[in-house]
Formats: C-alpha cells, structure tokens, sequence
C-alpha cells in the first residue's frame, strides 16, 4: 500500500532539524493511488490540536543543469550516494515531482562560501511574487546558510515558517572557483498530524486539508 516510502522514512539529514521526523503511527488507512501525497495512508493514532509538526525527507526525481560539462556526475543527485564536481558555472534544476511545504538543503564539504545561491519554487523557475503590496516583491534565492557540511535555503529564521512551497529546487553556481563537490541533496518536507484524513480520488485533483500537509500536483493553495 506505501511503496517505497516506508523504508524512505528512514532517510535522515546530517544536521539536526528543529522538529522530529514522521513517526508514532502506520500506513493503516485506506489506499490512496491517485494522490501525489506519499503519507495519504499513514494514520497517528490520536492526533491533537497541540500537536507539532513532523518531518521527513523527499529525493529528487529528476535533475537536469543548464551548462551540463559544468556538472561532472549530475545523475548521482538521483542515487544513494551522490557526488557531483562542479567545474564551472551554471545552474542545477531539481524536480520533487510534486508539491510540499518545507525547505531545501545540499550537502558539500568543500563549496566556497561566495560561489553558490539556492532558489526554491511552485514552478520550473526560481520563485519571484508580489503579495499584492506595492513595491513588495519576494525573490526565492538567497545565499544559504551553512551548518557544519550542510547548506540550507532559509527564508526565514523562525523553524515554524521556515518552510515554503516547494517542487522545484535550483543551486545556481555564480561564480568560477576550484572543483567543489556536491555528496547530498533533499527537500526536508513537514507534516501535520491532523493531515492524516481522506485525500482526493481523481487524477490532479489538489489535496486540500487542514494543518500543513502542503502537498499538491500543481494547482491549489498549500496548507499551511
């Protein structure tokens, strides 16, 4: 009935995380093949409003770079262990295949600090909105943060709203330095307790609930 994220629950970023990962209950509820929300049929068996949210990690399903001989070993990003030479400039696009609510970190022992931006997005480009203030525009990309070999997309400093809409992820290689290495990649996707309900039954239909499950094909407002 769960596939393959049973065993991709186990999966772990090397840093710690402010919140705790998936856990506490099972894939006991009814199956769900036309929802694109790996966790339709995981149920916890009593969740409450106070509940925080839990987290688990998504991989890639595909990657492609603008400037490919820049990117030695691109396809690795797609393997257990991922290792990437980055030679030159240009930019990695990351597809999750879906929609989540959450963040983006890479992995690299060696990238240098004034050489590289990460973007996050809805759709197949970096992320540029307007809320509907005048003049107040939100650019996705940013220079990450580093945490020890982990570096992270925030865009905001609170854990709570540090996540965003995210199926579509860029590393953007702005600057020619010696070979660096990329050894790990993830979308570090959150969960509300209270998401564990009946999600759609029709092909593309967006998966709406309450309580942070932010998962959708394409369309629809992401939870939150």
């Amino acid at each position: 009935m769960s596939g393959g994220i049973e065993s991709e629950l186990e999966l772990r970023s090397p840093v710690e995380e402010d919140f705790e990962y998936v856990g506490g209950g099972d894939f006991t509820g009814p199956e769900a093949p036309y929802s694109p929300d790996p966790l339709a049929a995981y149920r916890w068996p009593n969740p409450q409003p106070g509940d925080d949210v839990q987290i688990y990690i998504r991989r890639p399903v595909s990657v492609s770079a603008d400037a490919p001989d820049s990117f030695e070993s691109l396809d690795s990003l797609l393997s257990d262990a991922p290792n990437v030479v980055v030679r030159g400039t240009g930019t990695i696009v990351v597809d999750f295949g879906v929609e989540y609510a959450g963040w983006f970190e890479i992995d690299s022992p060696d990238a240098p600090a004034d050489g590289m931006l990460l973007s996050v997005s809805e759709y197949n480009e970096p992320a540029h909105l307007n809320d509907g203030w005048p003049g107040k525009v939100f650019d996705k990309t940013v220079r990450p943060r580093r945490i020890g070999n982990t570096w992270r997309a925030e865009f905001n400093e609170a854990p709570h709203l540090r996540y965003e809409g995210v199926r579509f992820a860029f590393i953007h290689v702005v600057k020619r330095n010696a070979p660096w290495r990329i050894t790990g990649i993830r979308l570090v996707a959150r969960r509300s307790l209270r998401c564990s309900a009946s999600t759609p039954a029709v092909p593309g239909t967006p998966v709406r609930c309450a309580g942070g499950c932010g998962i959708r094909r394409k369309f629809g407002p992401v939870c939150s």
